[in-house]
């Protein structure tokens, strides 16, 4: 490193010298700045990845030790809130006097309660009973040709009636009962009889699991983290309210007549797990500020108010949902397009931002029909 020069010897340097010094000093202070200012923003990007991974990984401690439920609870103050963001929704001047707005409640999914299981006894003809409303495929008949029979039980065989077995096909969106005739047969002196062989055999012992059936289900639960007693309510239905699996939209696409409905409680979930990975390190006045919270607050009061008109005609309701609803609908969505780039795309609240609009469309749909439920 040279030697600072001392004041005597800078006293003795000429004019051009040290115009050549400051003009050296000057281009040396522009590159250390420029410097400093990529340092800056490289170290702004490792605090914004940081903030990602700490978020991913307090929502995956969350996943693993917390509890299932998404169930966010309000305090009075944030009800009025809710309250509020109701009443000053722009369009929206008749809400009062449609909607019951002093019985506001958190209307997010329950608390799941352990159940223990309890051994019930088969009704007779249930299963059959089950199955009436249901679409029936061609029975697909198996059968043995007279060469086999002979072998088997000798000239003279009597055909008797099929062994008949049904099995619930699924189709996304829709089931099918697939009957299956299994030819039996017996010899002329009865002695002795014959089965076809079954074309398919069961994957469950005497139950109407089919592969596919069994397949979807698998895929709800442990691909979508579907609950349980969602899953249920959604056969229940039969219909399609899903969240934003791609080959549901295709499915959409391709047959005629099937329309897809988006699910809030999908859409709601990252935003939920932005709220749950802050709640160790932020406190309650921080996370009521975050962009996250919000989100939830506006879905909360849509959720509120639709769900005042569950006892409604589907006529009503639709009716209701137009003057009640749609116009929430309408002002979260403009919020999230004004809010969307303030957070990084990877973010829980960035990729809950991309998801609402990405489904924006399907998100809608309960908007256009009175039956179609806001969640499965």
């Amino acid at each position: 490193m040279n030697n600072p020069m001392s004041r005597e010897a800078a006293e003795k340097l000429n004019k051009e010298t040290l115009i050549e010094i400051l003009l050296m000093m000057q281009s040396n202070f522009d590159e250390v700045k420029k410097q400093n200012e990529a340092l800056t923003m490289q170290l702004n990007d490792l605090n914004v990845n940081f903030k990602v991974l700490l978020e991913k990984f307090n929502v995956a401690q969350n996943a693993r030790f917390g509890k299932s439920s998404e169930k966010m609870d309000f305090t009075e103050e944030e009800l009025a809130d809710i309250r509020k963001t109701i009443a000053e929704a722009p369009c929206f001047n008749e809400a009062e006097s449609t909607v019951d707005l002093s019985n506001i409640t958190d209307l997010e999914e329950p608390t799941l309660e352990e159940v223990r299981p309890k051994k019930r006894k088969k009704s007779k003809g249930k299963c059959a009973k089950d199955l009436e409303c249901l679409p029936k495929a061609e029975p697909i008949i198996s059968e043995l040709s007279h060469e086999e029979l002979v072998e088997q039980l000798g000239e003279g065989y009597k055909r008797m009636p099929d062994d008949v077995y049904r099995h619930l096909e699924f189709h996304p969106g829709t089931f099918e009962v697939q009957e299956y005739c299994v030819a039996v047969y017996k010899s002329a002196g009865g002695e002795q009889f014959a089965h076809a062989k079954r074309p398919t055999a069961d994957l469950l012992q005497n139950s109407l699991a089919s592969p596919s059936l069994v397949a979807g289900i698998l895929n709800y639960k442990y691909v979508n983290a579907m609950p349980i007693y969602r899953l249920e309510q959604n056969f229940l239905r039969s219909d399609v309210v899903s969240d934003g699996y791609e080959s549901y939209h295709k499915l959409e696409r391709e047959k005629e007549g099937i329309i897809i409905a988006g699910c809030y409680a999908h859409a709601r979930r990252r935003f939920v797990n932005a709220i749950k990975a802050m709640s160790k390190t932020s406190s309650k006045a921080e996370i009521k500020q975050t962009l996250a919270y919000k989100a939830l607050k506006q879905m909360a009061a849509i959720y509120n108010i639709d769900t005042s008109l569950k006892d409604l005609s589907i006529e009503e309701r639709l009716e209701r949902r137009n003057l009640s609803v749609k116009p929430l609908v309408e002002v979260f969505f403009e919020w999230v397009r004004k809010n969307k780039d303030k957070m990084p795309p990877k973010s829980e609240t960035g990729q809950g931002f991309s998801y609402c609009l990405n489904q924006e469309k399907y998100l809608k749909t309960f908007l256009t029909n009175g039956s179609v439920l806001i969640d499965n």
